[in-house]
């Protein structure tokens, strides 16, 4: 018996071999003649196949390799734009696809998208930059090398004022020497500058910035408020960076939740900027005059430069404006709930004091100091997750709670400047949803932040001067009742 179990055995061993060199040879058959047998059977057999071909041979998605080798690369410390460069480099083809790959190459032209190839063939190529793009994927699709890719990509960074993210739509134009190496990347920046990428002497690469002339003019947007500033704004397609300063110049004044009724008019007038060269409009400069009238009164903050060449802002009575403390520490957000003194706690299930401001935003969206000071805490607190506390002087202090993340260079001690990105809004400890829970202490003790008496600057700041005040007064009167007596055409909800 124990003979025959032996016998059974090494048939199904020799059995299994035998199967396994078959599909071999059909392996190697259905490539080199790839009409023996259906090509939905070509991407089955293998799983290295199916990475790079579906049925029709064509190749597949990002979005169907989610599963086989390429799922090895999820925890890849590189960024998302450099991991299918990583991938493909670590995937091991069997020898047949692996050729196949060679002969591909061999063939002169690199895919650069479903309609469009590039060859390796030197001179200067222009990539419009599609939804998905990085500039890691445009470097493995010209052929270059993907270190090459990190150091142009280090290289954009490194640039002021540019973040070196792609934009959809934009055209950044390369030079491609004769190994297929990018000896030179230009892309003009959104604000105009027009950067410049060239291979240094000593390897990598060196950046140049061009600076274009840009075209400056006034621009007036005036509205109806119906339910909301922000609704208002929005459907006048007044910019953010203008609404944001709008709401600080008036936030000591009015609280925005209540004080504004329909009917309330306002009008900005800021600084449009555009590209001298080809008139795409830029990020708007300052603004120049703000103005809001609600319940009768006319509130005005107009922008005046005195002997000395320094500008500021000065109210309806000529009077410098400045509180040194800003009312809100997220810019052209929201609240979610209102300041009391006890709530239903979300987690904890039960009232409890809530010494502060929730103001609900998505998670990274900035968070500024609202003054100047010292940090005294930063970290990670408990229930109050990364945390930062800020020391204004001997009779105000601030706190700001559940960060996402806290600025490398806020720690006790530090000192920081008002309206300076201290960290970025999240949910960390106890907390239900992506917020930030401000706190404002007068002497130690708990204050509504929305309503208290904001300490001010104090300046030798001399008033604006009468017939200028007088001027600016009429003209933003006229404005206001111009835009009331217009039907529905300037109102918003």
């Amino acid at each position: 018996m124990n003979t025959s179990l032996t016998a059974k055995r090494l048939t199904l061993v020799f059995g299994s071999l035998f199967l396994f060199q078959a599909s071999m040879v059909a392996v190697g058959l259905s490539l080199s003649h790839p009409k023996l047998f259906p090509s939905s059977l070509n991407a089955s057999i293998f799983d290295g196949a199916s990475l790079y071909r579906d049925a029709s041979d064509a190749p597949l998605s990002g979005a169907s390799m989610g599963q086989g080798p390429l799922s090895a690369f999820v925890e890849s410390p590189f960024a998302d734009d450099e991991l299918s460069l990583e991938a493909e480099a670590s995937v091991v083809l069997p020898p047949q696809l692996a050729q196949k790959s060679a002969d591909d190459n061999d063939a002169g032209s690199v895919a650069l998208g479903s309609e469009d190839s590039i060859t390796h063939t030197p001179g200067a190529r222009v990539v419009t930059v599609s939804p998905g793009d990085s500039l890691a994927g445009i470097f493995a699709r010209l052929g270059a090398p993907h270190a090459a890719a990190l150091e142009a990509d280090k290289a954009l960074k490194g640039v002021r004022n540019s973040s070196g993210a792609l934009r959809v739509g934009e055209d950044i134009e390369f030079v491609v020497d004769a190994q297929g190496a990018v000896s030179q990347l230009t892309r003009e920046l959104n604000d105009g500058r027009i950067i410049t990428l060239s291979h240094g002497v000593s390897g990598g690469y060196e950046v140049s910035v061009t600076e274009l002339s840009v075209i400056e003019e006034p621009t007036t947007v005036s509205g109806v408020i119906q339910s909301s500033l922000s609704s208002a704004a929005g459907s006048l397609n007044l910019p953010f960076v203008a609404v944001d300063e709008f709401v600080d110049l008036f936030s000591n004044r009015v609280e925005f939740r209540k004080d504004l009724q329909p009917g309330d008019t306002f009008s900005v007038t800021f600084m449009s900027r555009k590209n001298g060269r080809t008139g795409e409009g830029l990020k708007p400069g300052s603004v120049t005059s703000a103005s809001l009238r609600t319940k009768g009164k006319l509130l005005v903050a107009v922008r005046h430069a005195d002997e000395s060449g320094a500008t500021r802002f000065f109210d309806e009575q000529g009077n410098p404006l400045g509180n040194y403390f800003l009312r809100y520490p997220l810019q052209f957000s929201r609240i979610s709930s209102a300041f009391s003194y006890a709530r239903f706690h979300p987690v904890l299930k039960r009232a409890r004091p809530h010494n502060g401001v929730d103001f609900a935003a998505p998670i990274g969206t900035p968070v500024r100091s609202v003054a100047d000071g010292v940090v005294e805490v930063s970290g990670y607190r408990g229930a109050a997750g990364n945390m930062i506390r800020i020391n204004h002087g001997s009779r105000w202090s601030t706190a700001y709670l559940h960060l996402n993340s806290i600025g490398s260079d806020i720690r006790p001690g530090a000192r920081i400047s008002r309206g300076q990105v201290i960290g970025a809004v999240g949910t960390t400890g106890l907390s239900t949803g992506p917020h930030l829970h401000f706190s404002l202490f007068d002497r130690g003790v708990y204050v509504d932040p929305l309503k208290t008496d904001l300490p001010n600057m104090q300046e030798g700041v001399q008033p604006l001067p009468r017939e200028y005040l007088i001027a600016a007064l009429e003209a933003l009167d006229v404005e206001h009742r111009r835009v009331a007596s217009v039907p529905s055409a300037h109102s918003a909800g």
